[in-house]
């Protein structure tokens, strides 16, 4: 599978996830805001990665990382204050 990426921007902060087959870790700005070990669980959708009250210029957000896995494949979904921001929808 390799090393994956996702990232966008939210309210002018670059936001970024990247994750290997042994370690996710939550980026904004450059800055390391939280990092999961064992991505080998279960088959099933999760929140592995959260930031809470990261204060964006509009106020304080909690940034949300969900992972579903599956047989084969792993998907990521961002979120802010529980609403979709990138990734695959799951």
């Amino acid at each position: 599978m390799g090393q994956q990426k996702i990232a966008c921007r939210y309210d002018g902060a670059l936001i970024q996830v990247f994750n290997s087959l042994t370690m996710a870790t939550l980026y904004v700005e450059g800055v390391v805001v939280d990092q999961f070990h064992g991505l080998e669980a279960g088959i099933g959708k999760r929140l592995v990665l959260k930031a809470v009250s990261y204060p964006f210029k509009s106020g304080s957000k909690t940034i949300q990382v969900f992972l579903k896995s599956g047989l084969f494949s792993l998907k990521w979904m961002l979120c802010i204050d529980g609403n979709y921001i990138c990734g695959d929808k799951i």
